[in-house]
């Protein structure tokens, strides 16, 4: 008779039906289940607050509103009251579960930590608010200043009570220890996985169209402008070069009037990693990215990177073997990185193959087996 499988709740407020895009850690799922009885504990998709906030940001634009109402919720989401809500929330799924886990792993920290009688709880992290207020205090609630002891206290209780704090980078186990007096011990580092299916060697070596490609659904956070204002120098000295933005739709006041600039919108998952195969550099100046997507999909593609010198970056680019980092980030440098490893084919081809030898660790079943290994030390020894 074959052993019953150890039981994981996973508390997930992005929880979703998307495989490969967004939030979604289907990956990380599937290969759990391969040794555990997984439950994903989600929220409703809609609240009372959530159309009261769609109601009062209504504009004249189906974009504007959408913008407005992302935005709005966004920043309603890192507030106490929203906190100490979803808390609430969540416990109640959890007490209403037809079987008690053995094991709780919740993502983020925008509530808990919730009464687990005792389990093992562990929980996975991209960054930190901390972070964010350092780098990116566009995301912030407009009364943060107001609220932020509030919040801070309960992101650090959260953080000091779980068994295992699991961050995707180094750069974020470090605002886990100095910003919340989290003990080293109880941070451990696992990266996210490539969410994209891995093309052989040959397919993603194969001859490239001289095109930039440039991924973000946030414009001006991921440097978009910056991009822009560096694209005409790289264009005077790279012939025939051209500039693919794919992602959500440009800011107002973002014109494009290069005609070798192509804007190409959301894409889904197979036509975005056709980009990836026959572009010949992603470009990634993001003013923050905590530990960005694209850098992985783009290694898994063979696809050489230009990006800024921040947050988890390096620890996805080895500089100058499958990227390029850009410190003290301006247009002008960024062009001249991008300059001169477009006229250096050997140093090129050189990272086209280190982003195939760098890749694996991004497989998702080696990252799955890594959180494998660790909640099975949590269930046999204390972590």
């Amino acid at each position: 008779m074959s052993l019953k499988k150890a039981s994981i709740a996973v508390l997930d407020m992005w929880a979703s039906n998307q495989q490969t895009q967004g939030p979604s850690k289907h990956w990380l799922y599937n290969q759990l289940s391969s040794q555990f009885d997984v439950q994903i504990v989600r929220l409703p998709r809609w609240s009372l607050h959530d159309v009261l906030l769609l109601a009062s940001t209504v504009s004249y634009t189906r974009y504007r509103w959408g913008t407005r109402f992302y935005t709005a919720q966004e920043k309603y989401g890192r507030t106490p009251r929203a906190f100490i809500k979803r808390t609430r929330l969540f416990q109640k799924a959890l007490d209403d579960l037809p079987r008690n886990p053995d094991v709780i792993l919740q993502i983020g920290a925008m509530f808990g930590p919730l009464d687990v009688k005792g389990v093992p709880y562990l929980s996975y992290h991209d960054q930190t608010m901390a972070m964010v207020e350092a780098h990116c205090t566009d995301w912030l609630p407009d009364n943060f200043e107001t609220i932020k002891n509030d919040w801070y206290r309960l992101e650090r209780d959260f953080y000091n009570a779980v068994t295992q704090v699991v961050t995707y980078s180094n750069v974020t186990k470090g605002s886990m220890v100095n910003d919340y007096g989290v003990r080293p011990a109880n941070v451990s580092v696992i990266p996210t996985a490539c969410k994209l299916p891995f093309p052989n060697s040959e397919e993603a070596l194969l001859p490239r169209k001289r095109q930039l490609l440039f991924v973000s659904t946030d414009f001006k956070l991921k440097g978009g402008d910056l991009l822009l204002e560096a694209f005409p120098l790289i264009k005077e000295n790279v012939p025939n070069i051209e500039l693919i933005i794919a992602g959500g739709k440009l800011p107002p006041g973002v014109v494009l009037s290069d005609p070798a600039i192509h804007y190409v919108g959301s894409l889904s998952a197979q036509e975005l990693q056709r980009y990836y195969l026959t572009s010949e550099l992603l470009v990634h100046p993001a003013r923050y990215d905590a530990f960005p997507n694209v850098l992985k999909e783009a290694i898994a593609c063979g696809l050489p990177v230009v990006a800024s010198d921040l947050c988890g970056m390096p620890e996805i680019l080895d500089q100058g073997k499958n990227g390029i980092l850009i410190k003290n980030l301006t247009s002008a440098s960024f062009a001249q990185a991008v300059i001169r490893l477009l006229r250096d084919k050997p140093h090129y081809q050189q990272l086209q193959q280190q982003c195939l030898l760098a890749r694996d660790r991004y497989q998702p079943a080696i990252v799955g087996q890594q959180f494998i290994t660790l909640i099975n030390s949590c269930l046999g020894v204390k972590c």
